[in-house]
């Protein structure tokens, strides 16, 4: 603003001029003041010779919070067309949704605890996952019909990155939380200019990143296997919004898991895997940008 002055767009003494944020795909506004209207009066000596009356007040954004998600056939086989999602929230309430003609399924949902369901009586098949929501979306890995849950490794291990203290970046080394790791760096998360590093993190004051770009790889050791719960992920810079991440697991050599998913750098989703029994995760960017992780779940062998 300025003035009188016709380069700048708050110009006029006395002028009210309406402001409205308009928020991003996926986003909503939690204040509820969407639009505002603020008039400026002119101030002889002030810095830009006129001030705003009283000015705008803070508006709040918050991620659209979904539980999402693909259901495919097994190998070539078409996807059942019977195939229902029946989702119950923290307050007793249910909905059932189909899928699209690609196998995708989204939900709005709140905060709290949920119940999926997946089911196909022409396949003989109910499936019942758990799913937690806290303040970002949430995407299931991509499922296939007929997929059962082995039982989970003993042992619940977090990966925060908090323990970042003697410096401001460190790798990971091997036999860390009982897990191997290659290529993924912890990092402050004020480290770097790129926007996802902050609005990546989601607890403590570190988060991880693929170092430089690489595909990151997290193995078992020697015969042993471990469960992925699942991680918050975003992308580390705005030049790379809707970067993709492609997931594999393997197990034994052969590849039990595959999933893609597109990355923001406004904010992470919640990537529910609940991979079990594997002994081999791959992480990898379409492109060799940065992604940035934190509270990475996993389960692993021993008490």
């Amino acid at each position: 603003m300025s003035l009188n002055n016709d380069k700048f767009p708050v110009r006029e003494p006395g002028g009210v001029y309406d402001f409205e944020v308009v928020p991003p795909p996926g986003w909503l506004i939690s204040s509820g003041n969407p639009k505002q209207s603020v008039r400026f009066l002119p101030l002889q000596g002030s810095v830009a010779g006129i001030y705003a009356e009283k000015p705008p007040h803070w508006v709040g954004l918050m991620p659209e919070l979904l539980i999402s998600g693909r259901v495919i056939g097994v190998g070539d086989a078409p996807l059942p067309a019977d195939v229902s999602i029946t989702l119950t929230g923290p307050g007793g309430d249910s909905v059932t949704t189909g899928l699209a003609n690609n196998g995708d399924f989204s939900v709005p949902v709140t905060q709290g605890d949920w119940t999926v369901v997946f089911a196909s009586a022409a396949s003989d098949w109910r499936l019942v996952r758990t799913v937690t929501v806290n303040n970002a979306p949430v995407e299931m890995v991509t499922l296939r019909v007929g997929d059962a849950l082995p039982a989970p490794q003993p042992r619940p291990v977090l990966e925060h990155f908090d323990w970042l203290s003697r410096s401001v970046i460190d790798k990971l080394p091997n036999g860390h939380l009982g897990l191997n790791w290659d290529y993924l760096l912890a990092v402050h998360n004020q480290e770097y200019a790129g926007p996802g590093y902050v609005n990546g993190l989601t607890s403590g004051h570190a988060v991880a990143y693929n170092s430089s770009g690489h595909p990151v790889t997290v193995t078992a050791p020697a015969g042993q296997v471990f469960d992925f719960v699942g991680g918050y992920f975003s992308v580390a810079w705005n030049n790379a919004h809707e970067e993709v991440l492609e997931l594999e697991a393997f197990r034994d050599g052969e590849r039990v898991a595959r999933h893609e998913t597109t990355l923001s750098y406004l904010g992470p989703i919640w990537l529910d895997a609940e991979l079990r029994g594997i002994d081999k995760l791959v992480l990898t960017t379409r492109h060799y940008w940065q992604f940035v992780a934190d509270d990475l779940m996993f389960r692993v062998q021993g008490e």
